[in-house]
């Protein structure tokens, strides 16, 4: 073999001295498949591929099996933190199990979505997963034989990638109430996101029900960044009393009601009570620290990578999927 030239299947197999499908087989990810091989031989294989610098070709793979062992992730923005993490989560796992992860952007447009996902079949991947929360959005189920799995979808408690965010706004009810708070206000991200109107409607439901008030001129749609919370708290402050706790959906939108309540001299977790959420890392970090619900984003992704490839391959492993937990801060009279 020229130094030069890649080492293939058939060089293991010369080396070793054992059938080119025995390689494959040795070399396999799946244990079910390398069960079939002794483990002396799935040893000196390994050992001589290590030797050769040998990389597996996944094209020749893929005409052989039909599997690319790839794992698409659709998401409205790569750069969002919460998006990011459960890719962190979901690619780590993915690569622990002998796959690759792709991500593209949909920019939240159902026809780039659309575009993405032709590209992604072209591609030959395996599965696509889409980070897609708005409540008009349909389960794709399959396109084209390639499985499409929404890791996040409203209304579907069969779902084994439901995040409880109804339970996450039932959390915050009850921290306010139990810290004194007997009115509320809510700037409540995005109107049709349905991650965003499930957490509100749990806190609402939650509130009221333990004896909490809020106005029906306190509850607001907003963009998800630090100005659109810094405008919609300006614009409820003439009907906000003081004493009031703001629930802010996402935590971008908490730190905007920072800055325009000590632009008009509140006084955060005394004169007004705020709760965040997602427990972004700036929250804790805050002069008065900001109370938030905490998602462990990075197990969600993992348990997502874990039952997407066991499905791909024939399983039904149901991971465990994180509860939302409530970090309560100086924000609201918290120590």
């Amino acid at each position: 073999m020229k130094k030069s030239s890649r080492p293939t299947l058939a060089h293991l197999a010369n080396r070793v001295g054992v059938h080119s499908s025995t390689v494959s087989r040795a070399l396999s990810n799946d244990p079910r498949v390398r069960a079939t091989v002794s483990e002396d031989t799935v040893a000196r294989v390994r050992r001589a591929a290590e030797q050769l610098g040998y990389i597996p070709n996944r094209v020749g793979s893929m005409l052989r099996t039909g599997r690319s062992r790839s794992i698409a992730v659709l998401v409205p923005h790569a750069s969002e933190y919460v998006v990011g993490s459960v890719y962190e989560g979901l690619d780590a796992a993915a690569a622990e199990l002998g796959y690759a992860t792709f991500v593209a952007n949909t920019f939240g447009d159902e026809q780039i979505r659309r575009e993405r996902i032709d590209r992604l079949i072209e591609w030959g991947v395996d599965a696509i997963l889409y980070a897609d929360a708005r409540v008009e959005s349909e389960d794709l189920g399959q396109v084209d034989g390639v499985s499409c799995w929404p890791i996040i979808r409203r209304g579907r408690t069969d779902h084994r990638f439901h995040l409880d965010d109804e339970l996450g706004g039932r959390l915050v009810a009850r921290h306010l109430i139990s810290n004194g708070y007997r009115s509320a206000a809510v700037i409540a991200g995005p109107s049709e996101a349905s991650t965003f109107i499930d957490r509100v409607n749990g806190f609402l439901a939650e509130f009221v029900e333990l004896g909490g008030y809020v106005d029906s001129r306190l509850i607001v749609a907003s963009g998800l960044d630090i100005a659109s919370g810094r405008k919609e708290f300006l614009r409820m402050l003439p009907n906000v009393q003081s004493g009031t706790a703001v629930f802010a959906a996402h935590d971008p939108l908490a730190l905007g009601v920072y800055s325009a309540a000590r632009s008009v001299g509140l006084h955060i977790g005394h004169d007004l009570g705020i709760v965040g959420f997602n427990d972004l890392e700036f929250s804790a970090q805050l002069p008065v620290s900001l109370t938030s619900v905490r998602w462990d984003f990075q197990a969600l992704g993992r348990a997502v990578a874990f039952d997407v490839i066991s499905a791909i391959n024939g399983g039904n492993l149901e991971s465990e999927i994180p509860s939302p937990k409530l970090i309560a801060r100086q924000s609201t009279n918290c120590k």
